[in-house]
């Protein structure tokens, strides 16, 4: 270690003690840390995010945020910095700095020439979910450098109401300005643009750094690239304030594509508006009781917005609603709404000014109270991706993999065009049993009704096309000449196989639909019995399925498959797949690097308190040996598939683990370590998961149960003993009756 680092050194151990200065209280408990940071901010980039807002706030023109390098066990090395050169602290802006839940933004008057962002005086806690120790250092008018050392490891357990707490303080330092050099001395070398605004020939007046050491395991979930592209879109990239990320400058994001169709909110053209009453601006809409005007616009554009390098870090579709500049949905492209299930989502982008959403935000500011003037919101959000859908809609339907499919129809209506129309009418003269995925009825004015479908087909055949949610041994598809509907069912298995693959591009999907309606058609023109038409579309359907790896599952099978799995490692991750298929989920495979084994869904429905369903990432391990190491589990990675899912639960899954009846084991502490910093993860034997696929046989398990599976029982005692004690309960009850399961489900 270098002279200067040692000097460093001294002077950070010196400062974070409670020796010298003077004391600032910290009213504050440990619950209210909890619940105002961790509850608030699951995200590491949300929680830096925080600090580069009040760096806004201060009115600074520069904020910079340096990222520690990590080593090789993925630890950080070093500090992590946010830096600005905003209006800085004094002795009383240290005091304010503390002082939770009252902050000077929240009468919403300009600050240093901005609107703050800010108002619940709490996103300084946003620190301590990434870090252990919150150090400033700011310079202030008078050119005083002072700092601060905040350990939240003092007021871990204290509660304000307690008599004989000891009141929590934090020592505020005067250092000199070669001692603040030797703090940010890292700086230098990895951005020399926010040294020269901090000790430059022509330095800043007032400045403020703050510090973040001993990290934490949400730390391990940071990634630079995403950190970018929330610093981008979630903050105001205004013309005076510039964000640069370990000495990059950070450029609004304009990416030179097509758009099909623009619409400004306002104006005499606002139809979206007219339709919902709105009053209308030549600047905006106004809602009641939405204070001010809301500005902004909608655009679909011709090529999808979620492909290209950039997609991995953040959304560039859907809803971004700002608040003084400020996205308040980052993580919701759908502003609240229901899900839009078509291709047209993927291209649309909608951004709006809403300044007077400010009094209906939730404390986290990542979003909004439910109320009336919501829903109208959102009813006019819906309305204007409607109005572009239907732009898109009309200037790409007639295209399938670049080729205008009515075309190809037109051209050789004898191969494709003919035997399906030939079929529609078979359907309709003679019932709808005589097709197989051709769905007709009887109408009236039956000759009418074919020339005029006839003509509508041959100007464009299979007009709409959409993915939905049959059960899985439904049909693989279907279609409806009345409205020109081709239906894929996205549970069939062969159909799931190709979904999963296909991303944002449903053209693979479409084809195999449409070759099957044709093929059926064929059929039906070939003057093949009705009866032998279906035989052979069903044995069509069953190797289709064997093709895409159902099997005949049942109880007895995969607990063959688990008993024997742990020689192989694909044979491992599907026999756990196909255990919790037996046990009601919706199997997904997965697999690959970076990537989860499988994702299971329990599909609940929606209740009272909204949607109850809930998903699982699992993990499998297979070992040579009886006992596989801890050091085999990579907690954080299973934390970063289940964001990627959108799960709740994390699941692993081996035949024996090292200490793994020992509470005290590396392995079980590990795991409540994990659970403790959020991570919900469990982890269980296969003899254990044999067990509930036996209870399931004989008593049933619901989504219920399992669900308090995950949420209860997370080490492998704790697994066992959950399985254990539901066996206890399950049999303690007896057998159900015959008379009262009757009686039941009459």
């Amino acid at each position: 270690m270098s002279q200067t680092q040692e000097s460093a050194q001294a002077l950070i151990d010196r400062l974070a003690g409670d020796a010298g200065g003077t004391p600032i209280p910290v009213p504050i408990s440990y619950e209210i840390i909890e619940l105002f940071s961790e509850g608030l901010y699951q995200s590491p980039h949300k929680a830096i995010e925080e600090l580069v807002a009040n760096s806004f706030d201060a009115g600074a023109r520069l904020a910079s945020v340096v990222v520690p390098q990590r080593g090789e066990d993925g630890a950080a090395e070093g500090t992590l910095w946010v830096i600005d050169d905003g209006c800085g602290m004094d002795s009383d802006g240290f005091r304010q700095l503390w002082r939770v839940a009252d902050s000077p933004k929240a009468d919403g008057k300009q600050q240093y020439g901005r609107r703050p962002i800010g108002q619940f005086g709490i996103g300084k806690l946003a620190a301590f979910v990434l870090a252990w120790r919150l150090t400033h250092i700011s310079k202030s008018g008078g050119g005083q450098f002072l700092s601060t050392s905040m350990d939240f490891h003092k007021v871990t357990g204290r509660h304000l109401n307690e008599p004989d707490s000891e009141q929590v303080t934090v020592s505020l330092h005067e250092i000199s300005e070669n001692e603040a050099r030797s703090l940010l001395r890292e700086i230098e070398e990895v951005d020399p643009q926010m040294w020269g605004r901090l000790f430059g020939a022509d330095p800043a007046p007032t400045w403020t750094a703050a510090a973040l050491r001993e990290f934490k395991d949400l730390f391990g979930k940071l990634s630079e690239g995403r950190l970018g592209w929330v610093l981008r879109t979630g903050l105001p990239l205004v013309s005076n304030f510039e964000i640069r990320l370990n000495g990059e400058r950070l450029p609004p994001s304009r990416e030179n594509r097509t758009v099909l169709h623009e619409l400004v909110v306002g104006g005499a053209d606002d139809k979206a508006a007219e339709d919902l009453g709105l009053t209308c601006t030549d600047g905006g809409v106004e809602i009641p009781n939405i204070g001010g005007v809301i500005r902004g616009r909608a655009r679909i554009f011709e090529a999808p917005l979620t492909k290209g390098k950039s997609d991995q870090y953040g959304r560039s579709h859907g809803f971004f609603v700002r608040v003084r500049g400020r996205v308040i949905n980052l993580e919701d492209e759908l502003f609240g709404l229901d899900a839009h299930n078509h291709a047209a989502w993927a291209r649309f982008a909608m951004e709006i000014e809403a300044d007077g959403l400010r009094e209906h935000l939730l404390s986290s500011r990542e979003g909004v109270r439910e109320s009336e003037p919501i829903r109208v919101l959102r009813d006019y959000l819906h309305r204007c991706f409607n109005a572009c859908r239907v732009v898109y809609d009309k200037s790409v339907s007639r295209d399938l993999l670049g080729i205008e499919l009515a075309s190809i129809l037109n051209k050789a209506p004898s191969l494709a065009l003919n035997p399906l129309l030939d079929a529609i009418r078979a359907g309709v003269l003679e019932g709808p049993d005589s097709l197989y995925y051709i769905r007709t009825r009887r109408v009236e004015n039956a000759e009418t009704w074919l020339r005029e479908a006839g003509e509508r087909l041959k100007d464009q055949a299979f007009r709409n096309f959409a993915v939905t949610r049959g059960d899985p041994w439904e049909r693989l598809c279907a279609y409806e000449p009345e409205t020109d509907t081709l239906l894929l069912n996205g549970q069939h298995p062969y159909a799931a196989k190709v979904i999963v693959r296909m991303n944002s591009d449903s053209t693979p999907a479409k084809l195999i639909a449409i070759s099957e309606v044709v093929t059926d058609a064929l059929l039906r023109t070939s003057r093949l019995p009705t009866y032998e038409v279906h035989d052979l579309l069903d044995q069509r359907d069953r190797i289709l399925r064997r093709l895409a790896g159902q099997q005949a599952l049942d109880v007895p099978t995969v607990i063959r498959q688990l008993g024997v799995a742990n020689a192989e490692a694909t044979a491992m991750e599907q026999a756990v797949g196909h255990t919790f298929a037996i046990l009601g989920f919706d199997y997904e495979p997965r697999g690959g690097s970076g990537k989860p084994d499988g994702v299971l869904r329990a599909r609940l429905g929606r209740g009272s308190g909204g949607d109850r369903s809930f998903a699982v990432v699992y993990e499998t391990k297979t070992s040579a040996a009886k006992a596989l190491p801890a050091s085999r589990l990579d907690l954080q990675a299973l934390r970063a598939h289940a964001v990627d899912e959108g799960a709740q639960y994390g699941l692993v899954v081996g035949h024996g683990f090292e200490g793994q009846d020992d509470p005290d084991a590396s392995l079980n502490k590990r795991i409540k370590g994990a659970v403790d910093g959020g991570n919900m993860v469990t982890v269980i034997r296969t003899e254990d998961l044999v067990e509930l696929v036996k209870l399931h046989y004989r008593f049933g398990l619901t989504f219920s149960d399992l669900r308090d599976l995950f949420e209860d029982a997370h080490t492998l005692p704790e697994t066992r003993k959950w399985v254990s004690q539901r066996r206890q309960s399950l049999e303690s009850g007896g057998p159900i009756p015959l008379r009262m399961l009757l009686d039941a489900l009459e």
